[in-house]
């Protein structure tokens, strides 16, 4: 077994940067206290990383084999062992379609918290009058149809900030 612990390595010195930045965003344009920021940020990062690791595990099958080998070796060992004309374009969708994707997920995951911590605050008796299950289901579904603007612009300038800083990050180490 291959262990591609540069790979993973550098997932989490990017996680951290993303979190970093997006906390920072959080803080300035939702008036979080600086701590909720950054448990805001590693949350919906954490979520935004598991799932477009799943996503990555499920859809990668459904390349051609020439395609998902060369993603798969750039992605784990950022070499690419065959040279086709292609890759670059292949390569830019991916990441276009997984920066969008990141910050859907990142989008939801943020109304489900903010869903999550309002039903905190609730006094204890409106919560002991329904099943928590009931509950769960009804924030689970409240947050994945929200649709606040202001929350999906916060989002979405958090993740151009923070990708752009990774773009930056990922350049100088291929320059090395």
């Amino acid at each position: 077994m291959i262990l591609p612990l540069q790979a993973i390595l550098l997932q989490f010195l990017l996680l951290l940067v993303s979190i970093a930045i997006e906390a920072v965003v959080l803080h300035r344009k939702l008036h979080l206290a600086h701590a909720d920021s950054v448990k805001y940020s590693t949350s919906i990062n954490l979520l935004s990383i598991v799932s477009g690791w799943l996503l990555f595990f499920v859809f990668q099958s459904q390349l051609s084999e020439t395609v998902r080998l060369q993603l798969i070796s750039y992605i784990f060992f950022n070499s690419v062992y065959l040279t086709f004309e292609s890759l670059p374009a292949v390569i830019s969708v991916l990441f276009t379609a997984s920066f969008f994707l990141i910050c859907l997920i990142e989008y939801k995951g943020l109304n489900l918290l903010q869903a999550l911590l309002s039903t905190s605050k609730k006094s204890a008796e409106e919560q002991d009058s329904q099943r928590s299950s009931s509950v769960f289901k009804n924030l689970f579904r409240k947050a994945l149809r929200s649709t606040n603007t202001s929350n999906a612009l916060v989002i979405l300038v958090a993740n151009a900030w923070s990708h752009s800083a990774i773009l930056v990050i990922l350049f100088l180490r291929s320059a090395c």
